[in-house]
């Protein structure tokens, strides 16, 4: 006999757990709400699959979990996951391992030199003409399965003008003989986004990059598919406090990062 849909926080995880399931067979959001005829966005439940909205409201999370129970019971019945797109994402570091020739020792390399969090410095699209930059998150890790996996967060609370915003990039790095090129997808609407790196510098005993940057191509509507900006990551340590948003030019400190997010590539 199945339980009864309550909102508990051990039923939203499951929620969103199938979620993940159903993304990884190749169910988006926007036909789940309508085969399930779930009142809810498509682009929030994209967001509380993903993680940016904690919890899902109620008379919606009901009718998914109807849906699930009804419509896959394979998956209403097994067990709770969190790592099934963990593995979508190793196949495919995997495939492009092998397309590229990546060479174990590379990768190595490039996870021992640039694991960490980073706040990360660009500029801003949507207040470009106001002369605006970003402050996001950068992380870099490896994942059990020793791919590299590169996670850029960003949050916009609304200060400027335009909705409040959060936006996560996650994607991964090709190191091929001293070239470094971060492929990323938007997770909501798969927007693609490719970071360039073309200098780094590395802390005193050279066991970590300290600072690295290059410039990315984006998606960008408004400048009529996409754009261009230059991008300057700063290594985070332990207790360091980073705010995370859009400002104006005139709050930046850092006059080496100013000079090269500001310059022409």
């Amino acid at each position: 006999m199945s339980e009864d849909y309550e909102g508990t926080e051990q039923q939203i995880k499951k929620l969103r757990s199938w979620l993940r399931s159903l993304k990884a067979r190749g169910l988006s959001a926007e036909k789940i709400i309508l085969e399930g005829d779930i009142p809810y966005q498509t682009s929030s439940l994209n967001r509380f699959r993903n993680g940016a909205i904690e919890r899902i409201r109620d008379n919606a999370g009901k009718k998914l979990w109807g849906y699930v129970l009804e419509r896959h019971p394979g998956i209403f019945h097994g067990p709770v996951t969190e790592h099934e797109e963990q593995d979508q994402f190793d196949l495919l570091f995997s495939n492009v391992k092998q397309f590229f020739e990546l060479k174990n020792k590379r990768i190595d390399d490039f996870i021992s030199d640039f694991s960490g969090t980073y706040a990360m410095y660009s500029r801003s699209s949507n207040f470009y003409k106001m002369g605006c930059y970003i402050v996001s998150k950068l992380e870099i890790s490896k994942t059990e399965s020793n791919s590299i996996s590169i996670l850029e967060s960003q949050t916009y609370s609304g200060r400027l003008g335009l909705s409040e915003l959060r936006e996560n990039f996650h994607g991964f790095c090709i190191p091929k003989s001293g070239i470094h090129i971060i492929v990323a997808t938007e997770t909501e609407r798969h927007h693609p986004r490719i970071y360039f790196l073309n200098d780094m510098h590395f802390n005193e005993d050279r066991s970590a990059v300290e600072f690295f940057q290059g410039y990315f191509v984006t998606y960008s509507k408004g400048f009529g598919g996409y754009f261009q900006s230059n991008f300057f990551c700063k290594r985070l340590q332990s207790g360091d406090h980073v705010d995370y948003d859009i400002f104006e030019r005139v709050h930046l400190q850092d006059k080496i990062v100013e000079n090269w997010i500001y310059s022409s590539i």
